[in-house]
């Protein structure tokens, strides 16, 4: 039996949750799909398929009180199914709670950015993960990251947990090449990011100054984002988009740009290759593993003029870069392969 902690996978925009979504699809087709325990107040509805048959926890704001829950509501269901073992996956960076020897149990961790960067947070957070990210750790049979760099980042802060880790990236969706749309009058800029400090969001309005009056900036964000920009005409900003809306933006986008000082891997990214979109990035993280040569790495001292330069520079060869990200594209796995990598490690 495998259950899954459901604290994060209250939305599929999230990148947790996207990875999850995808994750149980292809886990169920074959056969070997999640029970979701509802450790929140309410998972996102792509999850109900899944979900195990207990009320939502309205306190999970509470991170304690949600691990807690977690605990309960696996401890049950393990109880109910009359099975002897179960594997428990926590998919949310620290997300394991005391469990009975008849669990064995696997850890996913996108990031340490709350580690690298304590200020883009809040201290109540950093708090609470400096003390539950090393029990997590030390609780899980398997840790599971998403990138090099996060694998990385997790053995230099927890040197004692590196023979558990093992790197299982991101999947990639599939290939929309065809499905492009080019406007010669305009070239479209998009973000999609959340709006912590250290996505720097905050520099875009400076950026898009220095930018032609036809280049056009969309912004897909949160209320947290929006209030870091000022408003520019040409700056549009979206928020809590469908599926197929935010797949129209991308079909409209040239280039994606994405400032953020650190991404465990940048869902976004692989999402514009899909698109032969070129991203537009801070170097140094987990997006360097996604985009490779077909993307342009800035460093996190370059500033707007060295940015706007960038984006004036690949808006006049986007049909190189075209090219480029669909020889990136292919070179990234599929989250069908993904989902085997996965259950080959669940089987174990």
């Amino acid at each position: 039996m495998l259950v899954w902690d459901g604290y994060g996978l209250q939305s599929t925009h999230s990148g947790i949750g996207r990875h999850a979504f995808e994750l149980a699809q292809e886990l169920d087709k074959l056969g070997f799909g999640p029970q979701i325990i509802p450790s929140v107040s309410a998972l996102d509805p792509a999850f109900d398929k899944w979900k195990a048959d207990y009320a939502n926890f309205p306190l999970s704001r509470v991170k304690p009180l949600s691990l807690l829950a977690a605990g309960y509501q696996a401890r049950s269901l393990l109880a109910r199914s009359g099975a002897k073992k179960a594997l428990f996956h926590g998919l949310s960076n620290y997300n394991i709670p005391v469990l009975p020897k008849a669990f064995r149990t696997v850890l996913t961790v996108h990031d340490l950015i709350p580690f690298l960067f304590p200020e883009g947070v809040s201290k109540n957070l950093h708090r609470y993960l400096s003390y539950q990210m090393p029990k997590a750790l030390s609780r899980a049979d398997k840790i599971v990251c998403v990138s090099q760099w996060t694998a990385c980042s997790v053995q230099n802060q927890f040197p004692h947990v590196k023979d558990k880790i093992l790197v299982i990236p991101n999947g990639k969706p599939a290939a929309r090449f065809e499905h492009k749309i080019t406007n010669p009058d305009k070239v479209r800029l998009l973000t999609i990011s959340r709006g912590e400090t250290y996505k720097r969001l905050s520099l875009i309005p400076e950026m898009k100054k220095r930018l032609p009056k036809n280049f056009e900036w969309h912004v897909l964000t949160d209320g947290r984002g929006r209030t870091q920009m000022s408003s520019d005409p040409n700056i549009f900003f979206h928020q809590s988009l469908t599926d197929q809306a935010v797949e129209e933006l991308w079909q409209h986008t040239d280039i994606h740009v994405h400032p953020s000082l650190w991404e465990g891997y940048c869902l976004p990214a692989v999402s514009a290759l899909s698109f032969g979109i070129p991203t537009l990035y801070t170097g140094g993280s987990g997006v360097d593993e996604v985009t490779a040569d077909a993307g342009v790495r800035l460093t996190a001292t370059d500033d707007v003029d060295d940015w706007a330069d960038a984006i004036l520079a690949v808006a006049v060869d986007l049909q190189n870069y075209l090219h480029l990200a669909k020889e990136q594209w292919q070179r990234l796995t599929a989250w069908p392969q993904v989902a085997g990598q996965l259950k080959t490690l669940y089987d174990t």
